[in-house]
């Protein structure tokens, strides 16, 4: 006899001689062997020993070379053994018969508790069960993993027949539990003294992401959600149903959405990633992945991505394809981002490779399917056209190359490619529809090693670039740079050179133009021709209209809200007339310099050149270095006038105020879009 159950058995007898309240564990109907238990079958981290792991691409995206995911922070670990503690229930078998009346009389969710080091486990329970004397009584246990866990309930202790738990997976991702159950076979090992093995299976389902981006930005991913997840499910240990041991609950309240994310929006932040299109990077940043109950999904739940794109805040839903989650099962869903839909796009060349930038053109539909644009089908994406990307004008020597095919269907992208150590310099990138001759759409790709997510300017309640949009000098001496645009379009006009520059300046691959507004609504020709400067010096000096009535003006193509026709990159937007509050922007606040033909904002040192601006009457330039004005994007209305509201600087002051006609030419200098 084993020394331990000597010990017991003088304990037993010393009880016996007093008031025996354990007799029937000292003698008679149970024996001195007591029940000893060992595990097998758990998941270890090196190996993810019981999950079955498969990769779902999303977005269309076939490649299964991605990697495998990670397990769970908290998933169970070690080398075959649980963490902590798992509990048991135990039935006695009468004649070793399984009956629909029996009750968790022998154990009911006792605490086991693993003890000791790697390869040699022992596993602890207080107070010890001992196997019954009459043989033919067999013993049933089922045992779930982790003891106590978070939103797990058992069956009670009276509830006759097979047990079930129920487990309703916690919101916080940290408090989810990776759920195991197994059951053994009925035994009685007095006479063997064998452990009962216990063989832990998982019971849910784990979820985890992987992420690549479709250009060489550089991502921010700050949440990943499922939509429409049932929340609340029994398993039962009925062998019967041993295939499909869940049954969900139906109720609307026991759904919900589950949601990986970090305390400080950074579920994979900048600093850790290096995305690309060639490979997929899991989300490991924050605890744990999804672990939930196994379910059908269908493409009426959603994964929804929250993430920013130089400094633009974005969501991207996506439909779940349709599966059914099984037990045991880890899905990595592989996630395809994007950029954001904008008319310009900032890049900074890599010094050692070159920088991919896919420009998704969606804007091209968004905008001729709208009655309220261009509304004509004729310039929309369909499945068998066929498009042509060309460089409209460039300035500068940045080296930008372009794919000319965009693909099929209106999903597609432009593949901007731009130079390792490329200098800045402005790109203007169109694409045409085989059959007409105006461009259904263009984007400003602007080159510079200047990064406004990073220098910027608080500037009363608004955070301004430091410099204008197009600049490709940070030089203040020789900042008569940054483009021109004509209020409400979205395509700029080449910057001036120097103090001295004229309009019509030698501009690669293509000439800037001008010409007379000649119809009512200009706007879908400023579309098609995006190189044109639309002059109109009559009426209210519109380039939207030849009309001379202010109701055929249209006041709304830029606003507070950032339009479909703002020239600013992702995270920015053209600044309201309220940016340039006078207490902020004066000539206390600001200081000129000749040397620098510009003002200098005092508080935060950010330079605002005079760059002059494009007449409305010819297009041609004047006043560089003596005068700058800058478009708000809001309209401003006198009576018969209706003109927008401009924060003007001269020499000698500046004030923000309204005047000038839409059809001049004026720098802008962009604010974050929050």
């Amino acid at each position: 006899m084993r020394l331990k159950e000597n010990i017991v058995m003088l304990m037993c007898i010393s009880l016996l001689l007093t008031d025996c309240a354990h007799d029937d564990e000292c003698y008679g109907n149970f024996s001195d062997i007591s029940v000893q238990f060992t595990t097998s079958n758990l998941g270890t981290r090196a190996s993810s020993l019981g999950w079955h792991e498969m990769n779902v691409p999303l977005n269309g995206d076939t490649s299964t070379s991605s990697p495998v995911a990670s397990t769970r922070g908290s998933v169970v670990g070690d080398t075959g053994a649980p963490v902590g503690s798992f509990g048991v229930l135990g039935y006695v078998l009468p004649n070793g018969t399984w009956s629909s009346s029996l009750t968790p009389s022998f154990l009911y969710d006792t605490q086991v508790t693993r003890q000791g080091t790697n390869s040699n486990y022992t596993y602890r329970y207080s107070p010890y069960k001992y196997w019954p004397n009459n043989t033919s009584n067999l013993v049933k246990f089922f045992a779930y993993y982790p003891y106590g866990g978070n939103g797990i309930s058992l069956s009670s202790s009276t509830a006759t027949g097979y047990p079930s738990l129920t487990y309703a997976p916690s919101t916080t991702v940290s408090d989810q539990v990776d759920l195991m159950y197994a059951s053994s076979s009925a035994c009685n090992n007095k006479s063997t003294d064998n452990a009962v093995s216990l063989s832990f299976n998982h019971a849910l389902t784990r979820i985890s992401f992987s992420v690549e981006s479709n250009s060489s930005y550089v991502f921010t991913v700050q949440s990943i959600s499922l939509t429409g997840i049932k929340s609340k499910g029994t398993l039962s240990y009925d062998p019967s149903v041993a295939s499909s041991p869940w049954t969900l609950s139906s109720l609307s309240t026991d759904t919900t959405t589950y949601t990986a994310s970090t305390s400080d929006d950074t579920l994979l932040p900048e600093t850790s990633q290096s995305l690309s299109s060639s490979a997929y990077q899991n989300v490991t940043s924050y605890t744990g992945n999804l672990l939930l109950l196994p379910q059908s999904v269908t493409s009426a739940n959603k994964l929804v991505v929250r993430y920013m794109v130089n400094g633009a805040s974005t969501v991207s839903t996506i439909a779940l394809p349709s599966a059914t989650w099984t037990m045991g099962q880890s899905l990595n869903y592989q996630v395809k981002l994007g950029l954001p839909s904008s008319n310009s796009y900032i890049v900074t060349p890599f010094s050692n490779s070159t920088f991919t930038l896919n420009i998704p053109i969606t804007r091209v539909n968004d905008f001729w399917g709208n009655t309220s644009y261009g509304n004509d089908p004729t310039y929309m994406i369909g499945s068998n056209d066929v498009w042509t990307a060309n460089i409209i004008w460039q300035d500068g020597s940045s080296s930008v190359s372009l794919t000319k095919g965009i693909g099929v269907g209106a999903s597609g992208n432009i593949t901007v490619k731009v130079a390792a150590g490329s200098a800045s310099g402005n790109t203007i990138i169109g694409i045409k529809k085989a059959g007409t001759t105006g461009y259904a759409w263009s984007w400003h790709v602007w080159v510079t090693g200047y990064d406004p997510n990073l220098k910027n300017s608080k500037i009363g309640n608004y955070t301004f670039m430091d410099y204008n949009l197009g600049t490709t000098s940070i030089t203040p001496g020789e900042a008569y740079k940054g483009l021109y645009y004509q209020w409400g379009r979205k395509d700029p006009f080449p910057q001036a050179s120097s103090i001295s520059s004229n309009y019509q300046e030698s501009i690669s691959g293509s000439s800037i133009t001008n010409t007379a507004v000649t119809v009512a609504n200009n706007l879908a020709n400023s579309v098609l021709n995006p190189a044109t400067f639309y002059f109109n010096s009559s009426g209210v000096s519109d380039w939207y209209t030849n009309s001379g009535s202010t109701s055929a003006q249209n006041n709304y193509l830029w606003g507070i809200t950032k339009t479909i026709n703002d020239p600013c990159p992702p995270g920015w937007k053209v600044a309201p007339d309220a940016a340039y509050y006078p207490t902020y922007f004066s000539n206390s606040t600001m200081t000129y310099s000749d040397d620098n033909y510009g003002w200098t904002d005092n508080g935060s040192g950010s330079f605002w050149p005079l760059t002059g601006f494009m007449y409305s009457g010819t297009g041609a330039m004047g006043s560089v270095g003596s005068h700058s004005s800058y478009w708000t994007s809001i309209y401003y209305s006198a009576g018969a006038y209706i003109g927008s509201y401009l924060f003007n600087m001269y020499t000698t002051y500046v004030v923000c105020t309204f005047g000038y006609s839409r059809a001049m030419g004026f720098p802008v200098r962009c604010v974050q879009d929050k």
